[in-house]
């Protein structure tokens, strides 16, 4: 009686509207744990950043500055899974593979791009503080890979150029920083 035939169609978008319902509480979260606007929201997750590894998503400027020479150094690399543990993230859990996967390959210029953009959202909710701290934890990443017996020095020009990009689009406070 209830699973009869002639309310197939009406169950099917009664189906959908409970998706989007829970999509929408999804994002309505998202948006309450980073920033306080439901597109921003909608735009980080579609970068892959939902769920879990939303926990993450302020360290995104950490790969841009690793990425920044061209590569990945092993110490690099290291400095930020030590960063993903202190904030109790293990190597194996959704956040860090996220992490994991945009070190193994290179992200596009437009993704990191929007990933920038969307981080100074996520800032700016949180406070200058948070910006700084993002900058800081950036710095330690392109200080990590160090220099050769102090004859270069421990950040690349490249990685200058990131940092100062990084610390411009996170807020003109965090710029001073650099």
């Amino acid at each position: 009686m209830y699973l009869d035939t002639e309310h197939a169609d009406l169950r099917v978008r009664l189906r959908d509207e409970m998706k989007r319902a829970s999509t929408h509480v999804r994002l309505r979260r998202l948006a309450d744990d980073l920033v306080t606007d439901v597109e921003v929201a909608e735009r980080i997750e579609a970068l892959g950043f939902g769920g879990p590894a939303a926990r993450v998503f302020d360290l995104l400027p950490l790969v841009h500055v690793a990425w920044a020479d061209g590569q990945i150094q092993r110490k690099e690399r290291e400095a930020i899974f030590r960063i993903l543990r202190a904030r109790g993230i293990g190597p194996e859990d959704r956040p860090a593979q996220a992490i994991a996967a945009l070190l193994e390959e290179r992200p596009s210029p437009e993704f990191m791009d929007e990933a920038l953009a969307l981080c100074r959202e996520v800032v700016r909710v949180r406070g200058q503080a948070s910006a700084q701290t993002v900058l800081e934890l950036c710095e330690q990443v392109a200080r990590a890979a160090g220099g050769l017996l102090g004859i270069r020095s421990a950040v690349s020009p490249q990685e200058r150029a990131a940092l100062a990009e990084i610390a411009g689009r996170l807020g003109s406070d965090a710029e001073s920083r650099s």
